[in-house]
């Protein structure tokens, strides 16, 4: 992940999903910015799962 990368996730946040979905549909995934995508999918999915009991990531 470049420091360009890493301000427009803090800093700009709609710009660096722009980015990272421009990466992914052009197959450069050798520069997604891969641990914040990590974090964004966990959060994604626990606020999809929400305190629903058989949730595997409310446990």
């Amino acid at each position: 992940m470049s420091l360009k990368t890493a301000i427009a996730y803090e800093m700009d946040y709609y710009g660096w999903v722009q980015e990272q979905v421009e990466l992914l549909e052009s197959g450069q995934l050798d520069r997604l910015d891969v641990a914040n995508l990590i974090e964004e999918i966990k959060s994604l999915g626990a606020s999809v799962c929400g305190f629903q009991i058989n949730c595997p990531i409310a446990s």
